[in-house]
C-alpha cells in the first residue's frame, strides 16, 4: 500500500517542495493590510484576568495565530526591554517580568499594529486612566502594580523582531494523499490545527504525470516510483488563500498540503 502522507526531513527539501506548489510563497505580498503584531499579557494581569482579556482580544477582531506562556529570565527580560534600560521604572519592570508567567500572543488582523496600539491607549497608567478610561490599559489596570499590564509592538518592523524573540518560525510542507483525505478529512484538519498549524492557503490544480514525477524526483529509480506517480497524477487539487504570514495548508479533494509551522 502507498504511504498516506509525505513529510520532509530537511529544510532544504521542504523549501524545494514549497516552491513546487507555491512559487510565490517567499515573495512579500502587496495590496494587503493584514498584519501580525506582538501582544504581551504581563504576570499580574495574566494571573487575575487571563480569560477576560483573551476574550476581549477576540471580540475586537483579532485572530490569535500563536501563543506561548513563558517565564522570562532576567537576561531575557533585559534583552527584550533594552531600550528602557535607562528609565527609572526599568528595575521594577525587570522584577515584574521575571516574577511569573507572561503570555506572548501573535495577533493577526487588518492593520493589526495600529489597531492594537489604539486599543491599548497611553503607555502610563496615570495617563490611560485620565485621558482614555475606556482603553485596555486603563480597564485592565492592576491596583497593586504601578506598571501597565499590556504590551504592543510600536511598528510593523518592531513587531517582526519582537515576534521572532518569542516565536521561532519554520516552513514545511506535507502532502496527504487521496485515500487518507477522502476517509479522514475532518479528523486530519482538526489534528493539524491542534498541533499548532494554521490554515492559510489551499490550492486547486491538476497534477499530471510529468508534474508528479518532478515532485517525487528524489524517489526516481525506487521500486514504488511508477506506482506513486500514477497514483498522484489522477486527481485535482483545491486552492484557498487565508491569512498571509500564517502557517499554510493546501488541500484538495485528493491532496492536502500544509506549509509553515510556528513552534
Amino acid at each position: 500500500m502507498l504511504n498516506l502522507c509525505d513529510i520532509q526531513d530537511s529544510t532544504e527539501e521542504a523549501s524545494r517542495q514549497l516552491a513546487f506548489f507555491f512559487p510565490d510563497f517567499s515573495k512579500k505580498r502587496t495590496g494587503q493590510n493584514v498584519e501580525k503584531t506582538l501582544a504581551l499579557i504581563r504576570p499580574s494581569l495574566l494571573k487575575e484576568r487571563r480569560n477576560s482579556i483573551l476574550q476581549r482580544i477576540k471580540d475586537d477582531g483579532f485572530t490569535i495565530a500563536m501563543q506561548k506562556e513563558i517565564v522570562l529570565t532576567e537576561d531575557e527580560a533585559r534583552q527584550f526591554y533594552k531600550e528602557h534600560e535607562n528609565e527609572d521604572f526599568f528595575p521594577t519592570l525587570l522584577q515584574h517580568m521575571t516574577s511569573g508567567p507572561t503570555l506572548a500572543l501573535a495577533l493577526v488582523r487588518e492593520n493589526a499594529v495600529q489597531h492594537w496600539r489604539d486599543l491599548l491607549g497611553p503607555k502610563t497608567l496615570e495617563e490611560a486612566k485620565e485621558k482614555s478610561p475606556a482603553s485596555l490599559r486603563a480597564e485592565y489596570a492592576v491596583d497593586t502594580m504601578p506598571l501597565n499590564q499590556l504590551h504592543g509592538s510600536s511598528s510593523a518592523d518592531t513587531a517582526q523582531k519582537e515576534l521572532e524573540f518569542f516565536f521561532h518560525v519554520e516552513h514545511t510542507l506535507a502532502v496527504i494523499k487521496p485515500t487518507a483525505l477522502k476517509e479522514h478529512k475532518d479528523d486530519i484538519l482538526e489534528r493539524v490545527k491542534n498541533a499548532g498549524f494554521i490554515i492559510s492557503q489551499m490550492k486547486e490544480t491538476n497534477l499530471n504525470r510529468e508534474m508528479a514525477a518532478k515532485f517525487y524526483k528524489a524517489h526516481e529509480g525506487k521500486p514504488f516510483f511508477d506506482q506513486l506517480v500514477d497514483y498522484m497524477s489522477d486527481f485535482q487539487l483545491l486552492h484557498y488563500k487565508g491569512l498571509p504570514g500564517a502557517p499554510l495548508i493546501t488541500h484538495d479533494e485528493n491532496i492536502l498540503i500544509w506549509q509553515q509551522r510556528w513552534t
